[in-house]
């Protein structure tokens, strides 16, 4: 009897639970609005700037944070901070200078609303030949440490030949002075049997 009082007590407070659970995503979901952005790149002399204008049903948005992004290897390297966007609805990043691009010079810009209040999250992506050429540094076929075998240094391969040829010379050395050990204690048994 006491089983079905506390089953009967539990339905309410989860029909509760649910009923506030979906409210409370009808009201988060009424709060954010679509945004978009919309990249644009500057160059005035050494000064290279990329603007992000946020927009959402036609008119900019203010104090949207927007966080830029460059699109490396493996991940995204970010550029800057948090920036928020002014009044015309742009945020604006003072690009680095030093920033290598690929084989063309090229790099990806992206710009991404993250976890915001009142916008849903949304991003651009932009290319741009911005980057630094990066010297082709080809050590290939050169000797190092971190080479092949056959790229090893010569100094290495020496010392390290002579280490290994030392430790098997004193492994032999000690087998060869065992096996005498037992030879002349075998002839030492046989002088003192015949005396």
């Amino acid at each position: 009897m006491m089983k079905t009082f506390l089953k009967i007590k539990k339905i309410p407070f989860l029909l509760l639970v649910v009923l506030g659970l979906i409210s409370i995503n009808r009201v988060w979901a009424d709060e954010t609005k679509t945004a978009e952005i919309k990249l644009s790149f500057h160059a005035q002399d050494s000064l290279k700037t990329c603007n992000a204008l946020v927009m959402s049903e036609g008119k900019p948005l203010a104090n949207v944070v927007v966080k830029f992004y460059a699109k490396r290897l493996y991940s995204l390297l970010p550029l800057g901070g948090d920036i928020t966007t002014g009044e015309e609805g742009i945020a604006s990043l003072d690009f680095p200078k030093d920033l290598p691009g690929d084989e063309k010079d090229n790099i990806i810009v992206i710009a991404k609303i993250e976890d915001d209040e009142h916008v849903a999250n949304c991003q651009s992506q932009a290319t741009i030949n911005w980057g630094v050429k990066v010297k082709n540094n080809d050590h290939w076929n050169s000797r190092s440490l971190s080479a092949a075998r056959d790229k090893a240094p010569t100094l290495l391969i020496i010392v390290s030949n002579i280490i290994i040829t030392v430790i098997w010379g004193v492994i032999a050395y000690v087998v060869i002075q065992v096996f005498r050990i037992r030879k002349s204690s075998s002839r030492i048994k046989n002088k003192t049997i015949t005396n």
